[in-house]
């Protein structure tokens, strides 16, 4: 004698069938989401390492310039690697991107390619004529609202919605908000 199977039995492995596929949905999920963040972290970290290595360059620039102990660079305007030249006493402009040529440091990009910028107070610029340097001097640029900054080294990341001009030279093209306005308050 057969016996039919009932309702109730089937019911019993579509249940099994829709857990079986949530356990693989979620599983899924949870693996996509680790390598994204697996992936975010490595980016990260190469952003780190460029920041780090430019501003490290910075500081022993800074500690062996024998003629004006304590100056930096004016940054690189051009996008040729190389600090700009000064115009009269001054740096032709006092933002620009990290001169990794003159520092000897190579490129240094973050993690969406994009090379370093930088920021340099006035008063540090490495010219003869400027002021020495002691303890005195003041640096100009503030980074949230932390006054007396002497250099900020900025990763710009990938473009924002208007950021459209890449690979200009506008400051505007690579920093957003305030930070593109030139005063020295980032």
């Amino acid at each position: 004698m057969r016996i039919a199977p009932t309702g109730r039995s089937q019911q019993g492995v579509s249940l099994l069938l829709f857990l079986f596929i949530v356990l693989c949905l979620s599983t899924t999920f949870f693996i996509t989401s680790l390598i994204s963040d697996t992936a975010r972290l490595a980016l990260d970290k190469r952003t780190e390492e460029a920041l780090a290595a430019a501003k490290e360059a910075l500081i022993g620039r800074a500690a062996r310039d024998d003629n004006r102990p304590g100056s930096l660079p004016c940054p690189d305007t051009n996008g040729d690697g190389l600090a700009e030249s000064f115009s009269g006493p001054n740096c032709p402009a006092y933002i620009g991107r990290f001169p990794y040529k003159t520092l000897k440091t190579g490129e240094l990009r973050d993690a969406s390619g994009e090379l370093l910028w930088y920021v340099l107070s006035p008063s540090l610029r490495d010219h003869p004529s400027a002021s020495p340097i002691n303890l005195n001097t003041p640096a100009t640029l503030s980074l949230d609202a932390i006054s007396n900054v002497a250099a900020i080294i900025i990763a710009p990341g990938s473009p924002l919605p208007g950021q459209n001009g890449r690979p200009s030279n506008l400051i505007s093209d690579y920093l957003d908000g305030s930070n593109a306005d030139g005063n020295s308050g980032y």
